[in-house]
């Protein structure tokens, strides 16, 4: 398929001249590549296929291969999947098996291994209906729901939110009165003794101002709060403008004795270690947790947490119930949703013991916008939808354009048009493939500009040019560089053993990466995905 789709962009791209011919343009790449290297356009003796045998495959093996693809697609759909869904999965899954044989040969396993994933799915409407129809379930996806369900239900033990007056006085060092209402009554929930909260609101509706309040009212109740969020980088940034203890929720479930892993069909299984167990990821035994602790009456608040996906929710409401330790839930559930299963979120609201809804916009000195940036995240019905986008493009807020390269090419001119003043930009893009092209261009122009040197080159992720003065991006958390996934930085130097990064942040937070992680976990990021913004 990636072939097929370089071929179509290669043949039909827009803007591409209209007298070009395709023989002759491809004959002058093949002149140009065989001046490179003669044996490169060489003819070659057929390469011999080993092919596995249609008889030693093990169509149980397959058939949950082919479940598990489904599944995965289906995050978009709440989980809902159809019958060509899983024939595609059954067609992918048997394509990775290096199997050679007739066409009817093949629709015949496909079909087999189809009709054996079948009876691993939860139908969810009657049965005769239409194989494009998304109407079932993964077992466990289901299962993964009602437990969450359930456990959510215990954990929603009965207590109280502060009264206004107890959160002015356990809170004496904080500034109470800039909160407005919502904010107050969040913080009062939060600081309670409810054992669910949820607290939503988009941003700029002061979260991080409430919990900061909320953290020295636990306090003076000799309570604790850890803030945990999805990524390092996201805990990181909690830890700094709430001033307390925060971590990534797998760091926080790794600490407590949880494991992860793929299985032979590619499913996530979770595991638990006891005290004395070898450790298959750390190496040694497990001792335990050991750097955080928790205790009775203690608060996990869980920001970005529109973006926890249903297996950890599941996880860590179970480690909040061993321990008998609070959660509160902040997030806006509008937002991007997490890459695995959404839903945590909406569960969490509706078992909730006390739910907050923040409705008032603090980050915009505009109150007609801030008012319009909330309405946008819940149009309703479509007429509204329509006045919400009027509006928008009214306020010069919208470019229409004709296709999606001029999209594309809008965006890269928008980064230079701010870069020249001085200022940031956030790129958005709705896939990876595109934040790569957007990133790709953006560097070219650069060097033909003169602001970057490309004598002087080291590789990132997919063999990606990084080059001095370069905005990249880390993508794995690595305790021995320093460095947290998303993180953002300048590209400083390129050396024999290392590459030298500044954080785009402050200037001064120096990281030597070595060559190694660059090119397995560095890539440019002008651009992102909305998930990468997050």
């Amino acid at each position: 398929m990636h072939q097929i789709d370089r071929r179509a962009w290669a043949v039909s791209r827009p803007n591409k001249p209209a007298d070009l011919d395709e023989v002759s343009w491809e004959a002058r790449v093949r002149d140009e590549i065989a001046a490179i290297d003669p044996g490169l356009v060489a003819a070659r003796a057929p390469i011999v296929i080993d092919a596995a045998d249609i008889d030693t495959l093990d169509l149980d093996l397959l058939a949950a291969m082919a479940l598990v693809d489904a599944d995965e697609r289906s995050t978009s759909s709440g989980g809902r999947f159809s019958r060509f869904d899983i024939r595609a999965g059954a067609t992918r899954a048997l394509s990775r098996t290096g199997i050679v044989a007739p066409r009817d040969q093949l629709d015949d396993v496909i079909a087999e291994i189809g009709a054996r994933a079948a009876k691993s799915v939860v139908r969810l409407v009657a049965a005769g209906a239409p194989p494009h129809v998304k109407a079932f379930m993964a077992t466990e996806t289901v299962r993964a729901k009602m437990r969450l369900a359930g456990r959510l239900d215990a954990l929603a033990a009965p207590g109280r939110s502060l009264l206004p007056g107890e959160l002015r006085r356990l809170a004496s060092n904080e500034d109470v009165s800039i909160l407005d209402a919502s904010q107050n009554v969040a913080a009062c929930a939060i600081a309670g003794t409810d054992g669910l909260v949820t607290v939503t609101g988009p941003a700029g509706t002061g979260k991080t101002t409430m919990l900061r309040t909320a953290f020295h009212a636990l306090t003076a109740q000799r309570r604790r709060m850890l803030v945990v969020a999805p990524t390092r980088k996201a805990a990181s940034v909690a830890a700094q403008e709430i001033r307390t203890a925060a971590a990534s929720i797998h760091a926080l479930l790794a600490d407590h004795g949880y494991r992860w892993s793929t299985d032979e069909a590619g499913a996530k299984v979770w595991m638990r270690l006891a005290v004395g167990d070898a450790d298959p990821m750390m190496g040694g035994k497990y001792g335990g947790p050991a750097h955080w602790l928790l205790r009775g009456r203690d608060r996990i608040v869980v920001d970005e947490a529109g973006m926890v996906d249903l297996q950890t929710a599941n996880v860590l409401i179970e480690l909040a119930l061993e321990h008998r330790v609070g959660l509160a839930f902040v997030g806006d559930p509008y937002q991007a949703l997490p890459v695995g299963h959404a839903g945590a979120m909406a569960s969490a609201i509706r078992h909730a013991n006390a739910s907050v809804e923040l409705d008032t916009v603090h980050r915009f000195r505009d109150p007609e916008y801030a008012a319009l940036t909330l309405r946008l995240r819940d149009a309703g019905d479509r007429e509204h939808a329509l006045a919400v986008a009027g509006e928008l493009a009214q306020r010069g807020h919208l470019e229409r354009v004709d296709h999606h390269d001029a999209a594309r090419e809008r965006m890269i001119d928008a980064y230079f048009d701010w870069h020249a003043r001085g200022k940031r930009v956030t790129l958005v893009s709705g896939t990876n493939a595109e934040a790569d092209a957007i990133n790709d261009a953006i560097q070219q122009r650069r060097v033909d500009q003169g602001e970057l040197d490309a004598s002087i080159v080291a590789w990132g992720m997919g063999e990606q040019r990084i080059l001095v003065g370069d905005t990249v991006q880390t993508r794995r958390n690595d305790r021995l560089t320093g460095v947290d996934n998303r993180a953002q930085w300048i590209v400083r130097g390129i050396h024999d053993e290392f590459v030298m990064l500044a954080s785009v942040s402050d200037s001064g937070e120096l990281r030597h990466i070595p060559h190694d992680y660059a090119r397995e976990h560095l890539q440019l990021a002008y651009a992102s995905t909305v998930h990468g913004v997050r």
